[in-house]
C-alpha cells in the first residue's frame, strides 16, 4: 500500500565531455533512482540514490583514472507562510572510488534553501 502512494523515477544518463582536444576526455555513465511523497498536501520528502561512472583521459601516476561515486540524498520541501515560499533541508553523503589508491573520497553535506516563486 506505501508503494501506491510513492512516486518513483529511475533514470540513466551517459554524457561524453572535451574539455581541450589534446588534454583531457572524460566518459560518464549515471544511474539513479529518486523516490518521493507529498504527505499531508503539504509536506513533501524525497530521496535519489545514484550511481555515477566517469572513466577519463586524467592520469596520476601513468594510470588513467576511473572512479564509481556513489551517493545518497535525502531531503524535506514544505511551504512556509504562504504557498509560493519554500523551505527545502536535504542531506547528501558521496563515495568516490577510484581505481588506485590514495584517491578515494567521501562527502556529507548539508544544504538548505529558501525559495520564492514569483
Amino acid at each position: 500500500m506505501l508503494r501506491k502512494k510513492m512516486n518513483y523515477n529511475l533514470f540513466s544518463k551517459i554524457t561524453t565531455s572535451i574539455y581541450d582536444e589534446n588534454s583531457f576526455e572524460e566518459n560518464k555513465i549515471e544511474l539513479a533512482l529518486t523516490v518521493d511523497k507529498l504527505l499531508k498536501e503539504k509536506y513533501y520528502v524525497f530521496s535519489k540514490y545514484s550511481i555515477k561512472y566517469i572513466d577519463g583521459s586524467y592520469e596520476v601516476e601513468g594510470e588513467g583514472r576511473r572512479d564509481l561515486i556513489n551517493t545518497l540524498k535525502i531531503g524535506y520541501k514544505q511551504n512556509v507562510f504562504r504557498d509560493d515560499i519554500t523551505l527545502g533541508v536535504d542531506y547528501t553523503y558521496a563515495n568516490d572510488d577510484v581505481n588506485f589508491e590514495g584517491y578515494s573520497s567521501s562527502k556529507n553535506i548539508i544544504n538548505t534553501s529558501v525559495k520564492w516563486e514569483f
